[in-house]
């Protein structure tokens, strides 16, 4: 309110929700000229101050529609080639990414990050309850509107409840 008591000086909110950051495009990452340096542990995970930064990268390139598609039900139908071609997209960014150790624990990474991400994606924008035309149209703007379509029609099958009924139980346990 102004110092009058009218309503009528201040701007109008577009909404009641806080103001949030965007998505964080990793650009200390994608701009650096030289690879950043990972060291790991005897197990394979990496243990310096770029640990972070590369857990981070392998979000930002398991949540692009164009590498990784969204309806595919388990991180381990995803084709070799794509998760080879992931690996070595990391692999030009990151220097210390050789062994089998450390290959290992790349690849987990990006299935945990994948199944977070559908997990998130579930949880945030899908409404079983909600009509379906209408939910074709509710989708994060980070996800294909075609893979959100059948993302959607895969969670209403029979198929996808018993799943989601059995990890709930799982969960509980």
């Amino acid at each position: 309110m102004s110092s009058t008591g009218q309503q009528g000086d201040m701007p109008p909110s577009s909404s009641s929700a806080p103001r949030r950051r965007g998505v964080n495009k990793l650009k200390r990452v994608q701009e650096a000229t030289e690879p950043l340096v990972v060291e790991s542990n005897t197990y394979g995970q990496p243990c310096n101050h770029v640990e972070c930064p590369l857990a981070r990268f392998i979000g930002l390139l398991i949540r692009d529609p164009n590498l990784v598609d969204i309806n595919v039900k388990d991180w381990r139908k995803v084709p070799n080639d794509r998760k080879e071609m992931l690996y070595d997209t990391i692999c030009a960014k990151f220097n210390g990414l050789e062994g089998p150790k450390v290959k290992k624990w790349v690849m987990g990474k990006m299935g945990d990050l994948f199944c977070g991400w559908r997990q998130e994606i579930r949880d945030s924008h899908f409404d079983l309850d909600m009509p379906l035309h209408d939910q074709y149209r509710h989708f994060d703007h980070r996800v294909d509107p075609d893979q959100w379509r059948q993302y959607v029609d895969y969670l209403h099958t029979p198929e996808a409840n018993v799943i989601s009924k059995r990890n709930k139980a799982n969960q509980g346990k």
